[in-house]
């Protein structure tokens, strides 16, 4: 829907120039003052010019250096990982600095860095430990092994950034550390514990994919990072990060890692599908193992995590979510080998429609009202369609191996998508202090305009028939839709009837 609006407005925009036309400036012209005769002054003592600043090392390649991670920025802002808003991402960017600047920050983070050579350097003063994130990661104190709030978690980027109008659009470019292409190393191992770099997890679980981790205590920190002009390997880091403790502040403690007995525990699926909330319950199944079920669609991601908290998870051998690769009910079953945990993901096959459900397979045809819907979720847009109805003709194609596809008839359709056109563009005119009389004296009529809309609208921009599709299940006299409980259409007499509050009833005919 957004595209549709999108597309009549840029169709506004060229009309509106045309209707204005261009405005005529006129030149002014000044005389230069006269000029005068200036005495001759006196000549000056030459004095010594002031020594060269030192040299920042910014970096220009990159218009960004940007701070990630769900704990807190110096001014109190929750920060984010990537995707968060431009905002957020100005105050997270660190700042280009000299060498010698790093002498007033610590004395033994600089004797570091001048022992190394420095392509470029950065800065920043960020909060850790004081927020809860939500999550745990692991880290390595003393030696021995502890659970740390997500908080005190982080990374870096190198960022381009791109102008859109008044908002600037970041993208990161290099992940600081990042698997294969940089390797950091810490410049302050008090303070910041650095995983291995290496794609093999260790024996407690580290690899290249793992996050470093403040381990100093909850504080505001200051962190300088480094990127160093020999390329990243294996036997030689690329980078270095140092973080000092500027002052000390009461936060959430590390816990130390204990003995893991699976059987003590209850364990769920929670993704995408549900918001990252509510885990689905895995059951039993054997000696250590544990399985459930999930309906999911292609490009979900999820996760199989302990006791409803993020302190023991799963994924995929990496330790990234897993990714549903298609749409379907999966079987996930986790399995325990002393501590060490195996995640199996299999999609199920969809059960073919029971013999007494053939009335059911094939083409059913039913109309929507296009305001109606709108109105439950975009009053605003829906005022802008008029009163309606604007009827659209909707397919839902049921097959036997119990898969759904469903798509708008764009023929039937193709009379209210143009009336509703008309509404918006009417509407989008008198917004802008226009109306049909200026499209005309531009040269252009109200139809010709519809039949520019229409001509580059996508129908999937109204209504995608992505979804509308997936699996469904027969239940009595119901017809269950991807598994849930609140999209059931209802068998009644020789129609399917779908029931919403948002909209009413819809009422399906077979063809």
């Amino acid at each position: 829907m957004k595209k549709f609006l999108a597309l009549i407005l840029a169709l506004l925009m060229l009309v509106s120039l045309a209707a204005c036309g261009a405005e005529t400036a006129k030149e002014k012209e000044e005389e230069a003052p006269a000029a005068h005769n200036v005495p001759a002054e006196p000549a000056k003592e030459e004095t010594p010019a002031p020594a060269a600043e030192p040299a920042v090392l910014a970096d220009e390649a990159h218009a960004a250096w940007v701070a990630h991670g769900q704990y807190l920025l110096a001014d109190g802002t929750q920060n984010s990982w990537n995707g968060k808003d431009s905002e957020v991402y100005e105050a997270s960017s660190l700042t280009a600095i000299a060498l010698d600047d790093v002498k007033a920050i610590d004395d033994g983070l600089y004797n570091a860095l001048a022992a190394k050579e420095v392509k470029y350097l950065y800065t920043i003063d960020l909060l850790f430990g004081t927020n809860d994130a939500g999550w745990t990661t692991d880290c390595l104190i003393g030696g021995k092994l502890y659970h740390a709030n997500g908080s005190y978690a982080f990374k870096i980027a190198q960022c381009t950034v791109d102008v859109d109008g008044d908002n600037k659009v970041y993208a990161e470019d290099q992940w600081i550390s990042d698997p294969k292409t940089a390797h950091a190393e810490s410049l302050t191992p008090d303070t910041m514990f650095m995983p291995v770099w290496q794609e093999e997890a260790d024996e407690n679980g580290f690899s290249w994919s793992s996050n470093p981790v403040v381990i100093g205590g909850a504080g505001l920190y200051t962190l300088v990072i480094a990127q160093y002009k020999n390329a990243s390997s294996p036997d030689a880091a690329g980078f270095g990060i140092g973080l000092v403790l500027k002052e000390a502040k009461s936060g959430i403690d590390y816990e130390e890692v204990l003995e893991f007995v699976p059987a003590d525990h209850a364990y769920g699926i929670i993704g995408g599908f549900n918001d990252w909330s509510d885990d689905v319950a895995m059951e039993p199944a054997g000696d250590n193992v544990w399985t459930g079920e999930v309906e999911l669609t292609a490009g979900d991601e999820f996760k199989v995590r302990a006791d409803g908290d993020w302190t023991y998870n799963w994924g995929d051998p990496d330790g990234n979510n897993f990714v549903a690769e298609e749409d379907g009910l999966y079987t996930v079953t986790i399995s325990f080998s002393g501590t060490d945990a195996k995640v199996d993901v299999a999609v199920k096959a969809a059960e073919p429609a029971a013999e007494g459900d053939a009335w059911l397979i094939g083409t059913w045809e039913g109309k929507i009202d296009l305001v109606k819907i709108l109105a439950a979720s975009d009053p605003e847009t829906a005022a802008m369609f008029g009163e309606g109805p604007i009827e659209l003709v909707m397919l839902m194609t049921f097959k036997e191996d119990g898969s759904l596809e469903g798509a708008l008839d764009v023929e039937a359709s193709l009379p209210a998508i143009r009336e509703a056109m008309k509404n918006v563009l009417v509407a989008l005119l008198e917004a802008q202090g226009m109306s049909v009389e200026d499209l005309e004296k531009a040269g252009m009529s109200l139809e010709d305009l519809v039949d520019q809309s229409m001509s580059q609208l996508d129908p999937d921009d109204l209504i995608s028939s992505e979804d509308m599709s997936g699996t469904y299940t027969v239940e009595g006299d119901k017809v269950i839709i991807n598994g849930q409980k609140d999209n059931v259409f209802t068998h009644v007499g020789d129609t399917l009837v779908l029931s919403a509050d948002e909209f009413g009833e819809i009422v399906f005919t077979k063809r």
